[in-house]
């Protein structure tokens, strides 16, 4: 069940480039939880970010990309890498107040349909130390493929 009402629209970059820093921002608590001087904490994520960032227009530059919103007001963003045989969520993040709402959730849901529908694999990337969102991917049925045994596990999603 959702909690909130969201829309989608298309990624700009003059528009969105900050919004997509600060969500950032709050994906890090294993930076976080450093003790890191403000300052020094607030140049490492913006860092972070931009390697990120960088790497993932690299990599995922032609992905659909999305702003998550509700009023029209940016809450979260998916990134999505469609290719003949696979459907590669890159990434799909809310701001903190809108996680557990339902909406990751719904737009994982969205694509399981579209993988399903297209005879396509979903698959993912998630952090290790991100153990919520690993127990959400686990519960929506998606299945340990392999650990790069530094940062990532990948996932595939497993038709019920």
């Amino acid at each position: 069940m959702l909690k909130f009402k969201y829309n989608q629209r298309p990624y700009n970059q003059s528009r969105d480039y900050e919004f997509l820093r600060t969500l950032y921002h709050t994906t890090r608590p294993d930076l976080r939880s450093a003790g890191l001087p403000t300052d020094t904490l607030t140049t490492v994520l913006d860092q972070q970010f931009e390697v990120q960032y960088k790497h993932y227009e690299q990599r995922f530059g032609h992905a659909e990309h999305t702003i998550v919103t509700l009023r029209k007001k940016p809450i979260g963003r998916l990134w999505l890498h469609t290719a003949s045989d696979d459907i590669r969520i890159v990434q799909v993040t809310m701001l903190p107040k809108y996680r557990n709402g339902g909406i990751g959730t719904h737009l994982i849901q969205q694509q399981s349909k579209r993988a399903m529908e297209t005879d396509r694999t979903l698959t993912l990337h998630v952090e290790q130390y991100n153990a919520d969102a690993k127990r959400l991917y686990t519960r929506l049925n998606f299945k340990d493929k392999f650990s790069d045994h530094e940062s990532h596990d990948f996932m595939q999603w497993q038709p019920l």
